[in-house]
């Protein structure tokens, strides 16, 4: 019985230890840290970036302890400082008065510093260099980047997607791996926003974006204004990668000179049969209607309508154009269905294929506005209250 409780101790004590062993080096475990001297040659020998981290007392290296900071840290060369007197001559070098600090630095030059133990900013730099080193995109989180943006002056691409978007995924595997894309993204801030993730709610409905349908989502924001918006086949069109890639690639052009840019579509009118083009109302906040005359729900919209134009007034800088997208209906029968409100804005046919851009859920009606530079600001698909429309074009007039 003796032999068998002191063997119990044994087998206690040496557990023990090991789990005081691994308490105490789990830190050191993780990170293969370097002197300065040593890191920096490990560097420049290598062209691996480096993190050089200037801390105060041990605490400071807990941060990363962090798994997802460990794992990451092995794509770089892990270089910490003592801020005490020993060191005092490097602290000066990159102008540290306060610690902890952490500086990413790459060939030679440090390229960020972070101020303060935020993982998240940790993790995002991280990503970012290590992106460019792999020729990738930089993608960052939204707060990440809009601080970004705001810090260096950069435009903004917001990427909305879902992975499990089959035209979100030929966009990733085509556009985004594109080696001039990947290039010319390095002129903005690259941030990518997964629209099944409720954590990004409030961004979905800050920019108006309607689900599945309209996705992927580009929207290119400068200094805070938004420029233009980009929609599912507007990013990429399967029957033409080659076109798309090149098509972005002019997009992203207007986007870096700043240019605001709208879209343009023709369609005919119902009352004399001219060609008419949405630039021609470009002055106006234009809100278009597609619709056919087999569809209840299309003239229920209509009332909806009347009282959105009542509630501004007809030279109040908002036009409405009524758009007839089924190739069955002609003239004669879209008056006689719309007979009581045929004279009080625009109806016209669909002969030039508008539909096909912006029905995307074959459902109508299907109400799109643009502002007055004919940016596309608003889509939904399904019958909209008057309040709802009212309440969009009060944002953007």
């Amino acid at each position: 019985m003796k032999k068998l409780a002191i063997l119990f101790i044994a087998i206690t004590i040496v557990l023990a230890g090991c789990s005081e062993k691994k308490n105490n080096g789990g830190t050191e475990a993780k990170i293969n840290w370097m002197s300065y001297q040593e890191g920096m040659n490990e560097s420049n020998s290598t062209g691996k970036p480096a993190i050089l981290y200037f801390y105060s007392n041990l605490s400071d290296l807990k941060i990363f302890s962090d798994n997802d900071i460990a794992q990451k840290s092995k794509d770089f060369v892990m270089i910490r400082v003592e801020t005490d007197n020993k060191n005092k001559s490097i602290a000066g070098v990159y102008n540290i008065t306060k610690s902890p600090v952490i500086i990413f630095i790459k060939n030679g030059t440090e390229v960020m510093r972070v101020n303060s133990l935020d993982k998240t900013k940790i993790i995002s730099e991280m990503d970012n260099i290590t992106a460019s080193q792999n020729n990738e995109i930089a993608w960052l989180g939204y707060s990440e980047g809009m601080e970004k943006a705001n810090s260096t002056g950069k435009p903004i691409l917001l990427y909305l997607c879902t992975p499990k978007n089959q035209i979100c995924k030929y966009t990733d595997d085509t556009i985004f791996s594109n080696n001039e894309i990947i290039k010319k993204s390095k002129d903005f801030v690259m941030i990518k926003i997964d629209v099944n993730n409720k954590q990004n709610t409030n961004i979905i409905y800050k920019y108006r974006l309607q689900y599945i349908p309209y996705l992927p989502t580009i929207i290119f924001i400068y200094h805070g204004e938004i420029l233009h918006r980009l929609i599912a086949y507007d990013v990429y069109n399967p029957n033409s990668a080659q076109q798309s890639i090149e098509d972005f690639k002019n997009n992203m052009d207007k986007a870096l000179q700043g240019e605001i840019w709208g879209r343009d579509f023709s369609f005919i009118t119902l009352d004399d049969g001219r060609t008419k083009h949405l630039h021609d109302y470009h002055s106006k906040v234009v809100l278009l209607d597609l619709m056919a005359t087999w569809c209840q729900p299309c003239r229920m919209q209509m009332n909806q309508l009347e009282s959105t134009l009542n509630h501004y007034g007809k030279n109040d800088g908002v036009a409405i154009i009524s758009l007839d997208v089924e190739p069955k209906d002609d003239a004669n029968k879209i008056k006689a269905t719309f007979s009581s409100h045929i004279n009080e804005w625009t109806f016209g046919m669909d002969k030039y294929g508008v539909a096909q851009k912006y029905l995307l859920q074959n459902s109508i009606p299907t109400l799109v506005i643009f502002d007055k530079h004919g940016r596309l600001s608003y889509l939904h698909a399904g019958l909209t209250s008057s309040q709802q429309l009212i309440s969009i074009i009060d944002e953007i007039k």
